[in-house]
């Protein structure tokens, strides 16, 4: 299984792949709209990862 990061790099080089064979945008266009894709990217795995350990905690509450 590949980590959030892999996953992250391969979606953001199969996003930027695809935008440069369909070369529709310009470069500038493209470098900004790569930047908001990789933080929305980062933002859906931190939230999911963030999910499944407050789960993880609730489920064992090792504290208690």
């Amino acid at each position: 299984m590949a980590s959030p990061m892999q996953l992250q790099g391969l979606i953001s080089l199969a996003f930027v792949a695809y935008m440069v064979i369909e070369n529709k945008l310009s470069i500038r266009i493209f470098i900004k709209l790569k930047v908001v894709f990789e933080k929305f990217l980062e933002m859906v795995v931190f939230v999911i990862n963030n999910g499944i350990e407050r789960r993880c905690w609730e489920k064992y509450d090792i504290w208690s």
